[in-house]
Order: C-alpha cells, then sequence, then structure tokens
C-alpha cells in the first residue's frame, strides 16, 4: 500500500475491499425503500461516517510502539505510540499546531537554510523540508533519542536526506552531557531537568548537549529561519547560537515562548532584552497565522505562545 497516493482507497485492498463493497451494497439496497424523511438523512450520516473511517484506516498503520501516519499534507510520519499530547492529532487528523505550520510555509522560498531546535517527530520538519526543498538545508535537532529515531526514519521514508540532516543531541549553552526528565505519556515534553521538574516526569535520562555555534560553525552561509521548541531551554539553545544569530543578520526566529518554563534555566526579562537589543522585534502569531506586534512587556506578559523575532530593518 501507498499511502501518501491520494488515489489509492482502502477499498481497493485484497483485505478490506470485498467488505466494503458489500456493506455498501447493503447500504444503497436499504436506501431504495427507505428513502425520504428523517431514515434517509441517517443513511446519508452512516455512509458519511464510513467513508471516514475507511480514511482513518488508510492512514494510520500501528507498528507496535510506533504507529506510521499521512498528515494532511500527504507526508508519512512516524510517531510514537505511547505518546498522548502530538501522536492522537496526528493520527486521526493529520495536523498539529495549523497556525505554526502555515506560517512557516508562508515564511521559506525553496533554496533557505533552516535550523530546527527541539524537532521533536518532525511535523513541522516535514513542513519546512517540503518548503525550501532539495536546493536548500535543514538541520534538525532532537535531544531524545528515541524520538530522533523516530524522525531519522521519517526523514528516510519521505526520501529527505539530501536536505535534512538530523542532530540527536541537545542544543544548549554548553557542550557536556545533560539530565534530561522524561514524561510517561507526554513524550514530546522531554526537557531539561531542574529542580522544578514535576513529579508525573519520572524517567530521567543523560543526552550528549552541544552549541549550534560549535555544531554548524559560523563562516557558512547565513541562516534564514530558526525554529526552536525545547520546553524551556530556548534561553540556553540561543545564547549558544550567538555566533550564528550574528552571522545571520536576515534571520527570523520561531519560537515557543513560554516564561515558567524558561525560568528555571534562564533569567527570561534578561533574554528577551538580549534579542531586542539584537534589533528583533517579536509578534504573536495568532489562529489565523497572522502576527500581533508585542512591546517587550506584552512579551513578558505572555503565558504561553509560539512568537515570531524578526529583523524588519535587515
Amino acid at each position: 500500500m501507498q499511502p501518501d497516493q491520494p488515489g489509492h482507497r482502502l477499498g481497493d485492498s485484497v483485505l478490506f475491499g470485498p467488505v466494503l463493497s458489500r456493506l455498501a451494497a447493503a447500504i444503497a439496497e436499504l436506501a431504495v425503500p427507505l428513502a425520504g424523511g428523517a431514515m434517509e438523512a441517517r443513511l446519508t450520516a452512516l455512509e458519511s461516517a464510513l467513508v471516514q473511517i475507511e480514511g482513518l484506516v488508510e492512514r494510520v498503520v500501528p507498528l507496535g510502539d510506533r504507529v506510521l501516519a499521512l498528515t494532511a499534507a500527504g507526508q508519512r510520519i512516524f510517531l510514537d505510540a505511547r505518546d498522548l499530547s502530538v501522536t492522537p492529532h496526528i493520527a486521526l487528523l493529520g495536523i498539529w499546531e495549523t497556525e505554526v505550520e502555515r506560517l512557516l510555509r508562508r515564511l521559506l522560498r525553496p533554496g533557505q537554510r533552516v535550523v530546527e531546535v527541539g524537532a521533536n517527530i518532525g511535523y513541522h520538519t516535514l513542513a519546512m523540508a517540503a518548503a525550501i526543498g532539495p536546493a536548500g538545508r535543514l538541520d534538525a535537532f532532537e535531544a531524545n533519542p528515541e524520538t530522533a529515531a523516530l524522525l531519522a526514519a521519517t526523514i528516510e521514508v519521505n526520501g529527505l536526506a539530501e536536505w535534512v540532516h538530523l542532530h540527536a543531541a541537545a542544543a544548549l549553552d554548553a557542550p557536556g552531557t545533560v539530565e534530561f526528565a522524561l514524561h510517561p505519556t507526554h513524550r514530546g515534553a522531554f526537557h531539561r531537568a531542574v529542580a522544578e521538574t514535576t513529579a508525573d516526569f519520572t524517567g530521567r535520562l543523560r543526552v550528549p548537549a552541544l552549541t549550534l555555534d560549535a555544531a554548524l560553525g559560523t563562516e557558512g552561509p547565513p541562516v534564514d529561519l530558526l525554529r526552536i521548541d525545547a520546553e524551556g531551554s530556548e534561553p540556553l539553545a540561543l545564547r549558544g547560537a550567538a555566533g550564528l544569530i550574528a552571522a545571520s543578520p536576515g534571520l527570523i526566529l520561531v519560537t515557543e515562548w513560554a516564561p515558567a518554563l524558561m525560568a528555571p534555566q534562564a533569567d527570561v526579562p534578561g533574554f528577551a532584552d538580549w534579542l531586542l537589543d539584537q534589533g528583533f522585534a517579536p509578534g504573536r502569531i495568532l489562529p489565523d497565522s497572522t502576527l500581533a506586534p508585542l512591546h517587550r512587556a506584552g512579551l513578558l506578559a505572555l503565558d504561553h505562545a509560539e512568537v515570531v523575532f524578526r529583523r524588519y530593518t535587515a
């Protein structure tokens, strides 16, 4: 089965095709004498539900601890079957953070250079890879080794290895080995362990850490877009990319902004000032993927949001 081909339906399969054909014929037979009124509406609703079920089964393939699913954009993605946060959304609907995805696709152009920190299972990685194409380059960093393995499989199955490069490490402000905390059912919340880490994060794992400046260098082409979702480690990752940021005057930064998560690891007002002093102007991503401009006070008052920083004078 080729799940990324829109014309391939479950009804065409040897296993399910005959069953679905008989079911459809039975519904059609019932519809003739029962046409009209409430019963007809019920039959129409039943037929619509069956079509949706068929599409769902076609898009989702359980593979033990993994799930192979199809995104709404038609790209294949490996998911963690143990996860109860991101996996159900992508498996059932094929989408995740659509306001961020739309904005990323709008901002990027073929041939551009992208860096991603906290790539997770790679939903946004896929969108950005499609936007920049084989003439571009995307360096994706993921600290969780199990999640990185899923992302590696996703990169391979979509044929993206030519321009998407995976780094299975944490991007922080210094190299070394760092302890991370793992939640048993919210796998994407993998984060640097701190004193404030709650008790439901029962797992601990030591992972390699590096800086973006050391991993990527500062002498190459400038970075066009840096997307980061590091569960509170954003200030550390970006401090470790100071040289790369300075060498990329047109850089667009798309980041999760959660002061409560960042505060145990960094001085959040000082971090905000560091970004603003470099000429970055922040804007909150709205549900329609437009930006609402923010001043310093508004930025620091945010609870949890996706924020874009741009140097508009660049």
